[in-house]
């Protein structure tokens, strides 16, 4: 009767370590933190898009074409969206070099930014466009923390070609 129990508990045991091990597989998350090489691609990935529409929206200003500056601020607006989503998205398991602090200061300045740029899209003339731009409130010292904490460049448009 002992030997039944014990199987019985081992099966139990081992049953339920399938079900978080596929729990942990279908939901992404992981017990273990991501190597620093997976780290670097990731926050890559989360920021590269920011760049890019940064860059399509600064010249859109340069041009002075309010149509263009409103539909750049409106992309720019989504993609900081989505990396401030992303940077604070607790199935992530960043390493020890990835504060989350830094990671929370980059999502707050990026959430800022989307007042901001929502102002710009709904501007009806070039002069009623916002003139204040957000300051940088640390973002930049936290992406390079986080760069630097990844072996990552410092030059931010290294790595998203």
């Amino acid at each position: 009767m002992e030997k039944k129990i014990l199987r019985t508990q081992s099966g139990r045991a081992g049953a339920l370590a399938a079900v978080f091990g596929l729990a942990v597989t279908l939901t992404g998350c992981s017990m273990f933190p991501m190597s620093k090489a997976d780290a670097g691609k990731k926050y890559l990935s989360i920021l590269c898009p920011t760049n890019a529409a940064s860059e399509v929206f600064n010249a859109a200003a340069s041009s002075q074409d309010l149509e263009a500056i409103k539909a750049a601020a409106q992309e720019l607006a989504t993609t900081q969206r989505t990396a401030a989503k992303q940077l604070t998205d607790d199935s992530i398991n960043w390493p020890g070099e990835v504060a989350e602090a830094d990671r929370q200061t980059m999502a707050d300045h990026y959430f800022a930014n989307i007042s901001w740029l929502n102002s710009v899209a709904s501007a009806s003339a070039i002069g009623d466009l916002p003139a204040r731009v957000p300051t940088d409130d640390g973002f930049g010292k936290a992406s390079q923390r986080i760069r630097a904490g990844l072996d990552l460049s410092t030059d931010t448009s290294v790595g998203c070609e």
